[in-house]
């Protein structure tokens, strides 16, 4: 019978490791990060005039002001920003991010930057909290009181300033949580949350944090706040980054947005949950965005939003203020002025000098067209400018014309405004992309500009370029709209590879659809690329091929294709849709499908000027390892949750036996219930096949987005994704209950053992009398001092403790002693008392049976409290870390409810004193079956479980608190019930 526990149990360990090692290995893969170390000279300053007076908090909390050492001088100086932690942050975090500011703003110390003089930006005074690394993200109590501080520290610092100052708040992980749950707030002026779930909880262990989200959605939804969230990508392994995006607001006054490092213009890279906070690529935006913020002398938020979208361009939004300073028109002098170009012919300028006008024909067509502009070195629009920061002098404006075959002395031609405007990557082909601990920057991107061409009307584009000085270079081209569309099914690569043939396309850009390819955030595609001639060619190449996949609106990745480095490889992923992620962005400059599970979209960038340079295939193909390390990364919570349903199973199957038995049988061949290891192998062999197709089938079910695996109304592909994920599931979960139980059976014969070497424990078969007082001791310690999950822990020990030390039938079946009798002649009532013999017999065998029942039914019990340890362990590590940070000076808030613990407590001291198979018994409510309340423990589980992880434990008190109450009232109370004993 151990076999297959030991061979499951070896079988899910292997699951588990190979799921971990993906997870790990994926992460950094498909999503590196490349991120600038920052530096700084940190000092802070305790602010202890924000005491008890200002909320009771402050002996568990503190408030500090940063100032960077040699530059900022230790009073207040400008307008404030309040910093606010994560999980087991610390105030320290802000360092980065202040340092940032404050060199920004000055020039040398106490000088201000040239740029900043005669205008309204001040210096700014960072303030963070410190909440002593407190693990709010376990623990709604624990958050509440974060935000309960943090909102007496905003009253607190804007009192320090000038009446009607407002602040700017910046979140990291779960400080952005608590920064929404602040609103409304007129005193807050904007919120930057950095790597902050805010649509589904990283630790879903406690109902009080399923409120606090639930009341920030209708925050999100409706507060005129703007708020813009970072998001680091895949590399990212303490939340989901699907749960970083914001859900879109309700009026054209919300502004809300979401921005993926790897879509920010000039970082284009992954960036660690930690990280976000010191990678300079993000931290000098954040400082830069926060100072200009802070300058706005209008509370609108449209200029809040102007100054955030220019900050964090990225995705598919076209910043307002890329189109800021764009000219109404432009007009064509004589001849000498401009140069028309050859029908489909490119412009391309290396190194341009001067200032000239290059006129690019638009082909006749009823279809649509595309003119697409790559710039390197130069000013687009105002744009490259100010994202660059580079000396060059080179200006470039586009405009439309409509010139007739006859020479005009002067022709008016109107602006060309972008569909697209953004800057793009173009790295070196000799290094790794990004490059690690280094990264990109502004200087490594590209402008690129396309715009939508009219089919009628204008016939030229315009292209102005203005005091070039011989540095930079140019290429743009009017091309045809024309995607590539692979009709490849879905299930190709699954089995095989996908491979497109790009074809002979001259253009800068191409489009490539596949409109049956599963695209969400489960799937991980590998894809590889061949050239026409040799990829080494690319390096003399303007823009080398680039890969651009835009699944949706807030997140943009890029790949070179001819990336000479061995270790390049490139993954194609997304974000959404997502498992129980009900809400969407979705961009309105994308087609409906790329928002679906269904149809993936990528571009390739280039500027094809060499022939062996052009991208020949591409070749798409199912990774398998980042497949599964994406599983693995979304799902362990249903991995353990979907054990304490197998474990409510051999429960269920335990009573089973136990009432279809009867206790009230003379006869003791059918009296017993197995121990768990005949249990599980019964499960094994009679349950989990069954389990295995429904557990697949339940996945094809659209189920709410809460709901099993959080798949919502899927397609077909996706369910039988989630079909697969299913399975591997429950394989991993029943060998996590078989290795949990052979590690109760190594632990239980320790103590059996150590009760040899110290002695057994006296037994007494009446109830203790000082049970009601020691319950009532214990509940009061609950209800007033510790968390029930305490309790709950310390139960499980003693409850460990009394199934290792309490006999077994075989054990404690003590033979009677054999006496020597003389041989006589048996008389009747001789044969009357060998018949009484044999009665005492029976009676004591079938008294041996009830108690090894007992003894395994104590031990299913056992199990099933040991899996669920798991989900009460984090509000235990929440109460220890708060102890040990904080002592007693505050109480424990929240968990005092000792109706959780209770049936377990009655339960456990019972089992610790009696001796009998009194739990067995039917009782009162013979009609009443108590395995039906395993069977629903086992289907919350199963269901709105992993979703909810708390509703397993309310489920299971409920379902403990009924046994005590139909099974055990009279025994477990007081009423003994008698075995039967020898006359």
């Amino acid at each position: 019978m151990t076999q297959l526990l030991w061979s499951l149990g070896l079988l899910s360990l292997a699951l588990l490791w190979l799921s971990y090692k993906a997870a790990l290995e994926s992460s950094s893969l498909i999503c590196p990060q490349g991120c600038r170390m920052s530096w700084m000279s940190p000092s802070y300053v305790l602010q202890d005039e924000f005491d008890k007076s200002w909320t009771p908090l402050s002996r568990r909390y503190s408030l500090w002001l940063y100032r960077e050492v040699g530059w900022d001088p230790q009073e207040l100086q400008g307008a404030p920003v309040l910093f606010i932690p994560g999980n087991a942050g610390s105030s320290h975090q802000v360092r980065s991010i202040a340092s940032s500011a404050t060199r920004q703003y000055y020039s040398s110390p106490s000088t201000p930057s040239p740029q900043f003089v005669n205008t309204n930006v001040k210096p700014l005074d960072f303030f963070a909290l410190e909440f002593n690394e407190d693990l709010s993200a376990f623990h709604g109590p624990t958050l509440t009181a974060q935000t309960i501080y943090a909102r007496a520290a905003i009253s607190y610092i804007v009192s320090l300033y000038p009446q009607n100052t407002s602040i700017t708040i910046l979140g990291h992980s779960m400080g952005g949580i608590v920064s929404t749950s602040l609103l409304p707030d007129p005193r807050i002026s904007t919120i930057i949350t950095m790597s902050t779930p805010h649509t589904l909880p990283p630790a879903r262990f406690d109902r009080r944090i399923d409120d606090i989200y639930r009341k920030n959605a209708d925050i999100l939804e409706t507060d005129s706040t703007p708020i813009l969230s970072l998001c680091g990508g895949a590399i990212d392994m303490q939340i989901p980054s699907e749960a970083c995006v914001l859900p879109l607001g309700k009026g054209e006054d919300v502004y809300r947005r979401t921005v993926f490092t790897t879509a920010l213009e000039g970082a284009w890279t992954g960036v660690g949950h930690l990280a976000m906070v010191w990678c300079h690529q993000v931290r000098w935006r954040v400082a830069r965005a926060a100072l200009e913020l802070a300058a706005l002398t209008s509370s609108r938020s449209q200029g809040k939003a102007k100054i955030l979208d220019e900050w964090f361009p990225g995705g598919d939004k076209l910043s307002s203020a890329s189109i800021a300073n764009i000219h109404d028109s432009f007009v064509i002098g004589n001849t000498q002025e401009y140069e028309v170009l050859p029908d489909n012919m490119k412009l391309l300028l290396k190194n341009p000098t001067g200032s000239h006008t290059y006129l690019v024909p638009i082909p006749l067509s009823s279809q649509s067209q595309l003119f697409t502009l790559y710039l390197s070195g130069g000013t687009l629009l105002q744009y490259g400018k100010r994202v660059h920061q580079l000396p060059s002098r080179l200006g470039v404006s586009i405009y439309l014309c409509s010139l007739s075959s006859d020479v005009i002395p002067e022709t008016k031609c109107a602006v060309l405004e972008p569909a697209s405007l953004k800057l793009i990557p173009n790295p070196p082909l000799s290094r790794p992309f990004p490059l690690p601990d280094e990264g990109t920057d502004e200087s490594e991107g590209i402008v690129m500009f396309s715009a939508e061409l009219p089919t009628t009307g204008e016939n030229h584009v315009a292209v102005r370029v203005e005091e070039a000085d011989g540095t930079g270079w140019l290429v743009a081209a009017v091309e045809d709209t024309t995607e590539i569309v692979n009709q490849a099914r879905w299930t190709a690569p699954f089995t095989g590879s996908v491979v497109v043939p790009v074809g002979d396309r001259t253009g800068l850009t191409q489009d490539l659809f596949f409109p049956d390819l599963i695209s969400d955030a489960l799937m991980v595609y590998w894809l590889t690329s061949t050239f026409k001639g040799d990829s080494a060619a690319c390096t003399a190449a303007l823009l080398p091929p680039l890969l651009s996949h835009t699944p949706s609106a807030p997140e943009t990745s890029y790949h070179p294709l001819a990336l000479a480095h061995a270790s390049h490889q490139i993954f194609i992923h997304t974000h959404a849709p997502a498992p129980y992620i009900s809400t969407f962005v979705s961009s309105s400059d994308l087609p409906s499908e790329a928002v679906s599970s269904y149809g993936l979209r990528l571009k390739v960038l280039a500027s094809n000027e060499h022939q062996s340079c052009k991208v020949d295939a591409l070749v798409i193909r199912v990774d398998w390892g980042a497949t599964i390390g994406r599983w693995a990364a979304r799902y362990w919570t249903a991995c353990v949750i979907w054990s304490v349903a197998i474990a409510s199973v051999l429960m269920w199957s335990a009573i089973k036996e136990m009432e279809e038995t009867g206790w009230d049988h003379k006869s003791c061949q059918r009296c017993s219930v197995s121990s768990p290891t005949l249990t599980f192998h019964g499960y094994a062999k009679g349950y989990l096949p069954i389990l295995l197709p429904l557990a697949f089938l339940a996945a094809l079910v659209p189920w709410p987005t809460g709901w099993y695996l959080g798949l919502g109304w899927h397609s077909l592909p996706i369910g039988l994704v989630g079909g697969c994920i299913g399975i591997l599931l429950l394989v991993t979960s029943s060998g996590l209950v078989a290795v949990t139980w052979l590690m109760l059976i190594c632990t239980m014969a320790v103590t059996q053992r150590l009760t040899v070497i110290f002695g057994r424990p006296r037994e007494d078969t009446s109830v203790r009398r000082n049970t009601v007082l020691s319950m009532s001791l214990v509940f009061a310690l609950i209800f007033f001092f510790v968390p029930w999950q305490v309790a709950f822990l310390g139960n499980w020990l003693i409850f460990l403790w009394v199934c290792g030390t309490k006999p077994s039938a075989t054990k404690s079946a003590n033979p009677a002693p054999v006496e020597a009798v003389p041989l006589v002649h048996r008389t009747t009532a001789g044969d009357t008392h060998s018949r009484g013999g044999e009665s005492d017999d029976a009676d004591s065998s079938r008294s041996l049976a009830v108690l090894q029942s007992t003894h395994n039914l104590y031990r299913h019990f056992l199990l099933l409290k040991t899996l669920l340890l798991p989900l009460v362990a984090p509000v235990l590590a929440v109460w220890v870390r708060t102890l040990y940070t904080a002592g007693l000076t505050t109480p424990f808030d929240g968990d005092h409810n000792f109706l959780f613990v209770a049936p377990w407590l009655i339960l456990v001291d019972y089992a610790s004193w009696a001796k009998g198979g009194d739990i067995l018994t039917r009782g009162a409510y013979e009609s009443l079956s108590i395995r039906w309340l395993f069977a629903i423990l086992a289907i919350t589980a199963f269901f709105p479980g992993p979703r909810g992880t708390f509703r397993v434990v309310d489920v299971a008190a409920i379902c403990m608190a009924s046994v005590v109450l139909l099974r055990g009232r009279a025994s477990l109370l007081g009423d003994k019930y008698s075995l039967p004993r020898r006359a």
